[in-house]
């Protein structure tokens, strides 16, 4: 684990982590099942996490702070979905949506999600962490966004994704901005789902499949260099491996297979002077911006758009707040 992130009064949960780790490392098996019961498992987050003493001190967004929802598509619109209102703004589920763990609930190629917070086209939120921790710039990636879409194929340019702009702050007043953000619409999309090019998108959230969920097991997937594809990561023992609530987002061997947008606090320049991340900053607040430009499929078809979507978000490098 980071520095810092084990909770006071609570030494055994370092130790615990670790040692699933080492097993899962030695022996190839997946980490162990889900340990609570159905009924369990529906309880909100916040009383699962609360009882779960051998349970990872992961900081995950708490509070909304601000939400401003933009439109979805026409079609969505009389939909029976939880997410879109009549109006054709997004509900307002700010009280749980993208707050809390990653609650992804399938494999890559039909991403439902159980929780998450629906943008709308242009739409914005902010949101706090767990005032409890802050998250620093440490030793690589600082911070992960999770969201929810659908993969055809495998193949990453057959997403359905729509992408969003990505804001940290300490103080909720002064805002950076992810200075690696590139974009490249494709010119001549073929289908519904090649509306931009994937492998050109950085510093952006929504652009990566996510797999971590807090609740149940889902085989993690990796892109291959050689066949373009995802494909389930497969341990020593042959087996796929599944990320269940115990993932570890520093693990060397499990990290990268959560999935989700990962960011480095490094790369985040003020939006008004364009100073750098303080190297003292201590990073509270997430804002994610829909990027109208960036919608991928539901450009060929805006009756479908839903705006970017966020099921959560987890700081990596943190350390417990003042």
């Amino acid at each position: 684990m980071a520095a810092g992130r084990e909770k006071a009064g609570k030494p055994g949960i370092a130790l615990t982590a670790v040692i699933i780790l080492i097993m899962l490392s030695a022996c190839g098996d997946s980490y162990p099942a889900n340990p609570y019961s159905p009924s369990e498992d529906i309880k909100p987050w916040q009383d699962v996490l609360s009882s779960d003493s051998d349970y990872p001190a992961n900081v995950y967004l708490t509070e909304n702070v601000e939400f401003t929802p933009g439109l979805v598509g026409i079609a969505r619109r009389d939909s029976s979905s939880p997410y879109y209102g009549a109006d054709g703004k997004p509900v307002d589920d700010t009280k749980n949506g993208a707050c809390g763990p990653p609650e992804g609930t399938a494999a890559i190629n039909s991403s439902n999600t159980t929780a998450m917070t629906v943008l709308g086209n242009g739409g914005s939120a902010v949101w706090r962490f767990d005032p409890k921790w802050v998250i620093i710039n440490g030793s690589g990636d600082d911070f992960i966004t999770f969201s929810n879409h659908n993969i055809l194929y495998g193949v990453p340019d057959d997403s359905w994704n729509e992408l969003a702009h990505v804001y940290v702050s300490e103080d909720n007043l002064n805002w950076y901005k992810c200075k690696t953000e590139t974009y490249t619409a494709n010119e001549a999309p073929l289908t519904a789902n090649d509306g931009y090019i994937w492998a050109s998108v950085s510093g952006m959230h929504g652009n990566y499949h996510s797999w971590a969920n807090f609740r149940e097991e889902v085989e993690a997937e990796s892109l291959g260099s050689s066949s373009g594809r995802y494909e389930p990561v497969i341990a020593s023992s042959g087996k796929a491996v599944m990320i269940s609530r115990y993932f570890e987002p520093s693990d060397p061997y499990l990290g990268p297979y959560l999935g989700g947008d990962r960011f480095d606090l490094a790369d985040f320049i003020h939006t008004e002077t364009g100073e750098a991340w303080p190297s003292g900053g201590k990073m509270k607040y997430l804002k994610l911006i829909d990027a109208p430009e960036a919608l991928d499929g539901q450009d060929w078809n805006p009756d479908w758009m839903t705006g970017a979507r966020i099921m959560s978000a987890m700081g990596i490098n943190v350390e417990p707040s003042n």
